[in-house]
């Protein structure tokens, strides 16, 4: 395999060895793992829930933005809670409700159009530490008490 660090400038070596010594915060390295470690349950549980890796994926997103509404379909519109959790990256701080709404339906039709599980991972992203044990009980009581899984 090519070590492609070796041919990198010397002065350009030096500044990426500089950021190895230079530990992340605590507190995000605790919110990386809890991302890994949600994101790996629920889709490990909604695969083995269902046959097709689009059907799990899409009953998951689904089940996702159920828990983000406050338990109601996004049919009946968009929370405060659902669109204020959506405003938490800086570039959609000064966003309106609408574009928030748009902004989330495109993320849905593109996972759809794709398959890469993008409004799941951005979803859970989202959240923080304690909201993601939330959904996690919340999805796993919504698998339980669900007669056809």
């Amino acid at each position: 395999m090519i070590n492609y660090i070796a041919l990198l400038p010397d002065e350009v070596i030096s500044k990426i060895i500089s950021y190895s010594y230079s530990p992340q915060p605590k507190e995000l390295c605790e919110d990386v793992r809890s991302y890994k470690k949600t994101e790996a349950y629920l889709k490990k549980n909604y695969r083995k829930d269902y046959k097709y890796e689009a059907d799990a994926m899409g009953w998951l997103a689904n089940n996702i933005y159920r828990f983000l509404n406050d338990n109601l379909p996004t049919m009946y519109g968009y929370q405060p809670r659902f669109i204020n959790i959506f405003k938490r990256p800086i570039q959609n701080h000064v966003k309106s409700d609408t574009e928030i709404i748009n902004y989330i339906e495109n993320l849905s039709e593109l996972s759809i159009s794709d398959y890469r599980c993008i409004d799941v991972n951005i979803s859970i992203a989202l959240l923080n530490i304690s909201e993601r044990i939330q959904l996690i009980n919340w999805l796993d009581n919504l698998r339980w008490n669900n007669p056809l899984l």
